[in-house]
């Protein structure tokens, strides 16, 4: 069995009612397709902090989840972020604007990781995973 308990995967004590959410969103099962070990060699990082200059402009981001996948050489093939979001969507704030109004911050994340891993953006997926909403979108 290659599923990842949910409490191997915090870092630090979380209040009980947000630890039911993410339990129960983690059992969807689009959601642990995501979390499964993968068959090729992977490095994963967990609330990864960075700092990044761009254009003169410091740029600082805390990756939640970050999957990179690497060949058989060792060098980087590809990558996944996946950024959680614990917004409250319905009818008024809707998962579509919610990705419109994180759409932004993951095409940072996904500079930043090209920049830190020297990684083509092409290679890197980025996805929002809405705990609320209990469902995962891949937005690149």
């Amino acid at each position: 069995n290659n599923t990842i308990t949910f409490e191997s995967q915090l870092n630090k004590k979380i209040d009980l009612s947000t630890t039911e959410l993410l339990k129960a969103c983690l059992n969807e099962k689009s959601i642990q397709e995501v979390f499964q070990k993968p068959d090729t060699p992977c490095i994963l990082w967990k609330e990864k902090a960075f700092t990044l200059s761009e254009n003169q402009i410091l740029i600082n981001g805390v990756f939640d989840r970050v999957h990179i996948f690497i060949d058989q050489n060792k060098r980087y093939k590809k990558a996944q972020i996946i950024d959680f979001k614990t917004d409250l969507t319905n009818k008024d704030f809707t998962i579509a604007q919610a990705i419109e109004k994180y759409q932004e911050q993951l095409h940072s994340y996904q500079r930043a990781l090209s920049k830190l891993l020297n990684l083509d953006k092409e290679r890197i997926e980025t996805y929002l995973l809405f705990t609320s909403a209990k469902t995962i979108r891949q937005i690149h």
